[in-house]
Parts: structure tokens; sequence; C-alpha cells
């Protein structure tokens, strides 16, 4: 294969259809510039090789982009163009928008003289909203669903537009369209809705009005009867909106709608590993940080349904459950917690996986664990530590030193996170942690190896930047310890005070016996204190 690549036939072939194509785009360029639209069989060919050529060949726009813009803004922007061209200029630009084609910002902003006149998206976003042939609207939405995913630049023209507005009033009734209609019109809906990673600026506002329509359009195909692909393109859709909802407005709403939760259940229960787990996200999205929610998910039966499934499910769902059980956990209301902790085999089961070589698996249940240990206080907590807790700290300190997949970095992190917090409450269950099981040591040698191991990641990827993230950590924890030791001291200090304070007094007055100078010893720190090279800085 290497020597076919290079061989000079081959190499004269591409060269020629590369020559051949850049005559089937000029000429096609040129027919469809100057001669009007009574030649409509010979533009419908025209437009179609303009496709076949962009498609195949994305960047062999360069020595005809002026005309291509000018063709293009041409025909979208005619009144009465024929809907077969006015479909396969759309087709060419959807498809050029998937290939990442930078002829895309060239049509952005349409210039005519020194004036930037209407954006073709805006053009675009017109015939999706006016058109009466569904090819052309279709298309239209379509091919400004794949343009608003490109980049911060084509997302604000997009965003310009009232392409989401459309959409939303033509998904107000569903069953109005085919099920590839639909899809075409929630995916759509899911790539403006997710936000923009670099620009917040630019993600949607979801106004009251907006935030109702969007119910009545996730509610509409989530409950379409089954089998529909369009259900679980609903569902994503219902993902992607809990996702923006910074405020969490929106679950209280859906957890207060019994027709849409029970469809959900529904879904959940179904014997789709793949649905179940769109299902199951959305749902952990929910119970995120919100008690109420939490209570009224585990009212609909929700924990009931992940316990049954979670043993009969493939590893994907399997940690995706687990996410969702761990997120319930973080719950600060008794009865929530209790509704998974008391399931004696459950809880067995989390704290069995987390040993799990599967390393979602492992992370998660290690999450749910440690929830739970957080929630208690005092002597429950302190049961915890001795039965189990305590030895799996030092077990996940000890584990997985060198790993490709960050998800156990951040598991390592979530415990030493755990761990900081209880020292700086001055948990008296870490003196038994650091004095005899060895934590301190545990620690140091994660620190270690951590730094040993960030030498062997490229800067920038994200299994160095979680492995900084807990090398860091690691120095907190360690000076943590430090500080743990001495309050320890000052309380053992504090109380020795008090108890010679409290002692019945001699009343004899007694002089200490004289020592030998050469016996007599400087008081020095602990060198535990002392000992914590190499780190020097926190």
């Amino acid at each position: 294969m290497g020597d076919a690549e290079i061989h000079p036939f081959i190499d004269a072939a591409t060269t020629a259809q590369q020559a051949n194509d850049g005559t089937r785009l000029q000429n096609s360029l040129n027919f469809l510039k100057n001669y009007n639209v009574k030649h409509i069989l010979f533009r419908r060919r025209a437009v179609e090789e303009i496709r076949i050529v962009l498609t195949s060949r994305p960047n062999a726009y360069e020595p005809f982009k002026d005309d291509i813009v000018h063709v293009f803004n041409k025909i979208l922007k005619m009144p009465k163009e024929d809907i077969l061209v006015l479909e396969q200029i759309l087709w060419t630009i959807t498809n050029l928008s998937h290939a990442n084609s930078k002829l895309i910002h060239e049509l952005l902003p349409t210039r005519e003289g020194t004036d930037v006149q209407k954006g073709i998206v805006k053009v675009i976003a017109h015939h999706a909203k006016t058109s009466t042939a569904s090819a052309v609207r279709d298309q239209a939405i379509m091919c400004l669903g794949n343009v608003v995913s490109d980049c911060d630049s084509c997302r604000n023209h997009v965003m310009e537009t009232s392409i989401f507005e459309t959409v939303l009033d033509l998904l107000q009734t569903p069953t109005n369209f085919t099920a590839k209609q639909r899809d075409h019109y929630a995916w759509t809906l899911q790539n403006i809705l997710r936000p923009s990673p670099t620009s917040p600026y630019l993600n949607v506002l979801i106004t009251q009005v907006r935030q109702e329509k969007m119910f009545k359009v996730v509610i509409g195909l989530i409950t379409l009867p089954p089998p529909d692909a369009s259900i679980i393109q609903g569902v994503e859709l219902l993902h992607d909106w809990i996702m923006i909802d910074s405020e969490k407005s929106v679950g209280v709403s859906i957890v207060e709608n019994e027709t849409l939760m029970n469809h959900l259940l529904q879904i959940f229960d179904g014997d789709d590993d793949d649905s179940s787990s769109k299902v199951i996200r959305s749902i952990g999205n929910l119970a995120f940080n919100d008690d109420d929610v939490i209570q009224r998910i585990i009212d609909y039966g929700f924990v009931s349904s992940m316990h049954a499934r979670i043993l009969t499910a493939g590893v994907g769902l399997e940690s995706d459950i687990i996410w969702c059980l761990s997120n319930i956990l973080g719950s600060l209301r008794p009865s929530c917690v209790h509704t998974i902790y008391d399931r004696t085999d459950l809880l067995e089961y989390l704290v069995r996986n987390c040993y799990s070589y599967e390393f979602l698996i492992r992370r998660e249940s290690i999450f749910c664990v440690m929830n739970i240990c957080t929630f208690f206080q005092g002597e429950e907590q302190t049961e915890l530590y001795q039965a189990f807790f305590g030895k799996m700290i030092i077990d996940i300190l000890d584990g997985f030193t060198i790993e490709e997949d960050e998800s156990m970095a951040q598991a390592v992190q979530g415990i030493l996170t755990h761990c900081i917090d209880e020292m700086n409450r001055n948990n008296p269950i870490y003196k038994e942690m650091i004095y005899e099981n060895g934590f301190k040591a545990a620690v140091q040698r994660r620190y270690e190896w951590t730094k040993e191991t960030l030498q062997t990641f490229d800067v920038g990827t994200p299994q160095r930047r979680e492995l900084f993230i807990l090398f860091n950590l690691c120095i907190d924890a360690l000076i943590s310890i430090i500080d743990y030791k001495n309050v320890l001291k000052c309380d053992d200090q504090m109380a020795k005070m008090k108890s010679d304070a409290l002692a019945p007094m001699d009343s004899t007055p007694r002089r200490p016996p004289q020592k030998d100078i050469r016996e007599r010893s400087f008081a020095i720190l602990d060198d535990t204190v002392l000992n914590i090279s190499p780190i020097t800085t926190k």
C-alpha cells in the first residue's frame, strides 16, 4: 500500500481527477451565473454537479470561492427558485458544514459593494420558516442544525435568526410529521441548546414562553406510541435541556408531570440498555443538588427500578445507574439516603464494586460509598470507617498508580477531598487513620506516584490535567495531616494542663531534682512535621 500511494500512475490519475473536478465545478458555476430559470433541467444538473464535487472534495472550492458565494446567494435569495435547485444548494451547504469546510465562513456574511448584507444563514432560516415545500424546509432546518455546531462564529450567526422558534413551533404537534422529520427537527433543537464551551454569551435563552413550548415538544415526543425512534430523540432533547438549566427551575416542573415521569420510567424498564442509559442520565442530572426533586424521583419508583435492573445491565448502563445513585446519595435529606442505604444487598454491591476493574463502575461506586460516609456523622460514621471505609481509603490510595483512564484519578480526588474536609473538622477517627492505619504513608506514596506519572503525559491532555489536580490535593492532604496532628498535640497539652490544675496540691513544696547539664535535652518539633520532603511549596 505504501508504494501504491506514491506510484506515478496513481499520482497522475489523482491530478487528472482533480483537474476534471475543477472543470466540472467551473462549468456548472458559469452556467448558473449566466443562464436564467427557463433552463430548469440544466440548472438542476448544474447544482447537482456542484454538490457531488464539493461533497467528495470539500476543500476543492478555493479557486472558485467568489463564484460559489455569488451563485449560492443568488439562488437562495431568488423569489421563485425551483424547489429541487434550492434543495441541492442547501444539501451542499449541509455537507460542507459537516466536513468543517472553511467555505462556510465565506458564506456567513454576504457582501455587495462595501456593505455587509443579510447573512446567508438568515436567508436559510427564512426558507425554514416560510417554505411550503417540505423538502426545502427540512433541508434548511438540517443545514442550520449543522452550521450552529461548527464554531462560535457560525453559532453567533445562527443564533441571530429565528430558527429556534421556527422548529419549536413546528414540533408543537409532532404527529403532523414523519419520524424522519421529527428526528431532524429535534436534532437541530439539541444542537442549538447545547452550550458553547468557549462563549457562554452565545447560549440560547429559554424564556417562559419558550419553556412552555419546550415542555410540549418533549412530552409530545416521549409519549408517542412505541416503537418510535422519535421517543428516544425526545429523551435526548430532554437531557440537553436539563443540562443548560443552571437555575434548576426545569427539574421541578418535570418531576411534577406524572405523564412524563411515568413514560420515562417505562422506557428505563425496557430491554434496551442504550435507551435506559439515556433516561437515567436525565434522571441523574435532575437529582443533582435538589432534595425535593430527589424525593419525587424516589416516589416514582426509580430507585427500586435501578436496584432491579443493575444486576442484568451492561457495563455502560450499570455505570450510569451507579452514577445516578451517587447523585441521589448526595442528598442532605435522611429519607433519601436511607432509601438506598437500607437496601443491604445494594449497599454490599456498591462496596464490592469499589474494587471493580471496570474503571467507570469503580469510580461511581466509590462516590456512592463516599457520599454515604459523608452523610453520616458521629458514631455511625465511625462504625462505617471501622467496618470498611477506612481500609477502602488506604486501598484506593495504594491502587491504580499509573493508568490511561482519568476516571480513577477523579475518584482519588474525591477521596482526598473527603479526607481533607473531615480532618479540617477535627474528626477523631483520623487519629486512628493516621497513627494506626498508615494514612499518611499512603498519601505520601500517592504523591510520589502521581509526581512520576505526570511526566508521562503531554501538557494539555485530560489525563495530565486530572493528575495535576490530584497532585495538588495530595499536597493539601499532607499539610492537613500535619495540621491535624498539631491540633491533637494542643488538645493533649490542654487536657494535661486541665488535669494538673484539678489535681490535689501537696502542701510541702518540692524542688525538682537537679540534672547534670550534659543530660539536658532541648525540645524539638515532631520529625513528621519536618520530614515532608520533597514537598517544599503548596
